[in-house]
């Protein structure tokens, strides 16, 4: 029986595989995830907060550059990071739905099996 595991072998709700607990983790998840989208909607500066000067103009290029170099690593960031999420979901699902069969199948065992085995008549 895997550690964690009540007595009918199904995921305590305390158990590192409970679907409760894993659909926490992908709520948490994509909460920060969407802090980090909320982030990255505004540029940082424009060339008329700098100065209209030439200075202060290739500095608003250069920050511009930079910040689309940014958005572009932090948007590759992010899909991975959904993809992660979805996966968790998924496995949540997929546990949930293996303990509601094993809880089936054990429920329907104990019902059908006839008379219960003895240490006799395994002899």
């Amino acid at each position: 029986m895997p550690q964690g595991a009540g007595a009918t072998g199904t995921p305590r709700p305390d158990s590192e595989h409970s679907p409760e607990k894993m659909r926490q983790v992908a709520r948490a998840m994509r909460a920060e995830l969407d802090k980090l989208k909320s982030g990255t909607t505004d540029h940082p500066t424009t060339v008329s907060a700098i100065g209209a000067w030439d200075v202060p103009e290739q500095l608003a290029e250069r920050i511009t550059t930079a910040h689309q170099s940014m958005l572009t690593y932090v948007t590759e960031f992010a899909t991975a990071y959904e993809g992660v999420i979805a996966r968790i979901e998924s496995s949540a699902k997929n546990f949930y739905l293996s303990d509601l069969a094993a809880r089936d199948a054990n429920e329907s065992a104990g019902r059908s099996s006839g008379p219960r085995a003895t240490r006799e008549s395994q002899n």
